[in-house]
């Protein structure tokens, strides 16, 4: 295959036989992780002319070698750009001076700095607790000052993370460089490094964005949505993309792809358990707490339409969420279970919920089982101020439950010093598991181990096949597979342990299905 610069954005693709056209279309033509759910499976990363994004030059080498074909790239020079580790260590030490940091071990924050700068498409793979502010800190001040980039902008994919961003940035920001935050309603203030969440950038014109010919994506792992292309479209003159994150599933997927598009090749993965080694962050205990309290009929419902194709996941799902949320067994469970998680440990927790409604009838039971508690509320509607308020009390008080949403707590919020969590409500995704345990391994003094209790609705039947008796799994018990995985990758120490509500017993002649 011979490839050609085109623009500052793409390459065209020549080939030699019908092999490698073959061997291309398949590779660069991806299937969507819930295919089977959708009308619109499948994603082409090519057009008609063999024109694809710059960002899949080096996959396009993989592919090559992989079937021994020839790779033929003679610009292949322009994808990097001539640095060296030492003079990336050098620069950041001293822009470290003077700083908490001056102390620190950095090597491998150095290191990172330096790949990053090195690939002009890349994508960093790196833990929560790595020190992603620290990183593209230095990565965003030396492209500027060495005059590699003119301007450049980091998004985001909230407002708050934003902000978070820039106060971090402002504690080591010892000589003041010029750093903006576009949001909302605030008149854009101009600067050489801006950072804005995707949804603000969505309504930015295009000749305003056009100034950028830099993009940094923190939290890259959501670039897969249509919208970040969207910005990456409406900046013409953008020569380079960066992206860090610490969710990164590479499973080949469409939405793998997206996320390429919109960065580039991984070039550096630190893991939970490096970090855990290296003494960089906190170990931790998964406790999967599995509630057996659903009557017979609602199991046998849950599972028959779990498997019915004629009926819609997501209608599928909703129907259960609603039905385990409406049991004030459970309710009252969880409540119980926490008061005495707080009273044994002494120390401040998070418990997360999704549905809002749930989540206020949550904290309600809650205050009134802990009157003497100080329990904070966090969800959307939550004024940042406040936010940032009850973060920073916790991590100068104990004894201390933060209730917030998944989507608000788990990524971005910064507390420190948190011992434990809790799943009020089922969760699946990989990257809400990457994200929410992030949240416990950040470094505190007297914390040498956090835990999680990730709650498991058991919705478990057994049925009878052609003579032959099956166990069938409800959506939220099945998984508990994927996530004990995701746990297990990370090599954390995983128990588990049931609460079986008293009638539910299973020797009680109308629960002879259940397991």
């Amino acid at each position: 295959m011979k490839l050609s610069i085109v623009d500052n954005k793409h390459i065209i693709v020549d080939f030699k036989n019908e092999e490698e056209i073959i061997r291309f279309n398949h590779h660069f033509t991806k299937e969507k992780r819930d295919a089977k759910w959708t009308k619109s499976s499948t994603v082409k990363f090519f057009n008609a002319k063999y024109k694809i994004q710059s960002q899949f030059w080096k996959e396009i080498y993989k592919l090559c070698v992989r079937y021994n074909m020839e790779f033929d790239f003679h610009d292949q020079d322009q994808m990097y750009y001539e640095v060296t580790l030492e003079e990336v260590t050098d620069f950041c030490k001293e822009q470290l001076k003077g700083t908490v940091y001056e102390e620190y071990d950095m090597e491998d924050t150095y290191h990172s700095v330096y790949l990053a700068i090195r690939h002009r498409y890349v994508r960093m793979d790196l833990s929560v607790s790595y020190g992603k502010s620290i990183f593209m800190y230095l990565l965003s001040k030396f492209l500027i000052l060495k005059k590699i980039s003119k301007k450049i902008l980091i998004t985001t994919p909230k407002p708050q993370l934003s902000m978070q961003i820039l106060g971090e940035f402002a504690e080591i920001n010892k000589s003041r460089f010029p750093f903006s935050v576009w949001r909302g309603k605030i008149k854009i203030k101009d600067a050489p490094v801006v950072i804005s969440n995707f949804q603000f950038l969505s309504n930015v014109k295009e000749e305003i964005l056009a100034e950028f010919d830099t993009i940094i994506h923190d939290e890259c792992h959501r670039t897969s949505a249509p919208t970040y292309k969207d910005i990456y479209n409406k900046c013409p003159n953008v020569k380079m993309t960066k992206g860090i994150t610490g969710s990164l599933l590479e499973d080949k997927s469409a939405e793998d792809f997206m996320i390429m598009a919109n960065t580039g090749e991984t070039a550096k993965v630190v893991s939970k358990r490096d970090l855990i080694k290296v003494g960089r962050a906190t170990d931790g205990i998964i406790s999967f707490i599995i509630l057996s309290y659903l009557p017979l009929m609602v199991r046998q419902k849950m599972v028959d339409d779990r498997y019915n194709p004629s009926i819609p996941k997501i209608k599928s799902l909703d129907w259960d969420r609603q039905e385990i949320l409406k049991h004030d067994w459970r309710t009252k469970v969880l409540v119980s279970f926490i008061k005495k998680i707080h009273q044994k440990e002494g120390s401040n927790g998070i418990v997360f919920f999704k549905t809002i409604a749930y989540g206020t009838k949550f904290v309600e039971y809650l205050k009134k089982a802990m009157p003497d508690s100080k329990i904070f509320y966090v969800d959307k509607d939550t004024k940042e101020v406040n936010r940032k308020q009850f973060a920073d009390y916790m991590n100068d008080n104990n004894n201390c439950i933060l209730v917030g949403s998944f989507d608000t707590t788990g990524t971005g919020i910064s507390i420190k010093n948190l011992k434990w969590g809790l799943s009020a409500e089922p969760f699946k995704s990989f990257n809400l598991v990457e994200q929410v345990i992030g949240r416990f391994m950040r470094l505190f003094k007297g914390k040498d181990k956090f835990i999680f209790y990730d709650i498991i609705d058991d919705g478990r039947i057994l049925k009878n096949e052609n003579g032959v008796m099956k166990t069938k799994e409800n959506y939220f018990f099945s998984w508990m597979a994927q996530k004990e995985a995701d746990y297990k990758r990370h090599q954390f120490k995983i128990t588990k342990q049931f609460l079986e509500k008293d009638a539910i017993k299973k020797d009680k002649p109308e629960n002879k299905g259940l397991l």
